[in-house]
């Protein structure tokens, strides 16, 4: 029992050690050290063992931050495996995996497999308790914003009101969020030429963000920014809030 506790607190100082060399930059020497990591979880828990499984992740996290792409989706990929096969396809042990998946895939802009990844996180939430379902918000924001970049905007705008909802019905009207994705709403807006209509927008965005956020916070000065640029564009003078 003695030696359980000992790996596991091992386990816990290689991961201090890389998560304070990732804060600093030094991403190659983080993965040297999680390479080290590997080879001590695999020796102790073996190689199908779940604690395996979250190092294979951040081993695989660590290539992807240092652009090794064909190395990251392996280690990825052979983490999600291990955790499917010991806790099942609805554990929330799941999610770090996928999400990281969903990030690199979308990154590739392999979209495809990017909204099919997201699917599976709402799928895999909503089976959870409150503290887990607010990501359903933030998984259909990215499903928005995937949809955006394929310039489907009529596609994108859908699944922004439905993350916006969600987060309302579930959250509030002034959780933080609710601006971010009303400033994704006021930049479809802008962009398709309705500047009425994103003015509006950027105005509901300020109230929550300001709620949360210092004055300076960059979400702030950029909602200022997009109405200081559609007064501009409409050559109305306005004092902006």
């Amino acid at each position: 029992m003695v030696t359980i506790f000992s790996n596991f607190n091992q386990l816990c100082s290689f991961d201090k050690r890389i998560f304070f060399l990732i804060s600093k930059g030094q991403y190659q020497e983080a993965l040297w050290v999680v390479e080290e990591e590997l080879n001590f979880s695999e020796l102790f828990f073996g190689v199908g063992h779940s604690e395996t499984a979250k190092v294979l992740n951040n081993l695989g996290w660590i290539n992807d931050l240092l652009g090794n792409a064909e190395e990251a989706e392996v280690y990825y990929s052979r983490a999600l495996q291990i955790k499917e096969k010991n806790l099942g396809q609805f554990s929330e042990e799941l999610i770090p995996t996928l999400q990281n998946l969903a990030s690199f895939y979308t990154a590739k802009q392999d979209y495809k497999k990017a909204e099919a990844i997201l699917n599976r996180l709402i799928s895999l939430v909503e089976r959870l308790n409150m503290h887990w379902k607010i990501r359903k918000s933030v998984y259909l924001y990215q499903i928005s914003e995937i949809k955006d970049r394929l310039d489907c905007p009529e596609i994108s705008e859908s699944f922004y009101w439905k993350s916006l909802s969600f987060l309302e019905a579930n959250f509030g009207y002034n959780h933080p969020n609710v601006g971010k994705i009303l400033t994704k709403l006021a930049d479809l807006y802008t962009k398709s030429g309705d500047l009425q209509k994103a003015e509006y927008f950027f105005n509901r965005a300020l109230k929550p963000l300001k709620k949360s956020f210092h004055k300076n916070h960059p979400d702030i000065k950029y909602i200022r920014r997009g109405l200081e640029n559609i007064y501009s564009e409409l050559n109305i003078s306005a004092k902006i809030p």
